[in-house]
This record gives structure tokens, sequence and C-alpha cells, in this order.
């Protein structure tokens, strides 16, 4: 089942965040970035 996430919840962005840098080094890393702006933006953004 889909369900829309609380992001405005610390904790659950938090985990989102988690899941979206995971995301963004396997993209550094296929795309051989060696300055990928997406790993260095804040929690607030």
């Amino acid at each position: 089942m889909i369900e829309k996430l609380k992001n405005s919840d610390l904790e659950i962005a938090k985990k989102m965040r988690l899941i979206f840098q995971a995301s963004y080094k396997v993209e550094a890393k296929l795309l051989n970035a060696t300055n990928f702006p997406p790993l260095k933006r804040p929690l607030e953004n």
C-alpha cells in the first residue's frame, strides 16, 4: 500500500534523508563525480 509520508515530522525527515543520501552516493559514483551538490544539502532543505 502506498502511504503519504509526513516529511514535516523530524524523525521521518531524517529517515528520508538517509535514503536519499545513499541513493545520491550511488549516483555520484556512477557519474564519477567528485563534487556532487545533493550530498551536501542540509536537512533543512
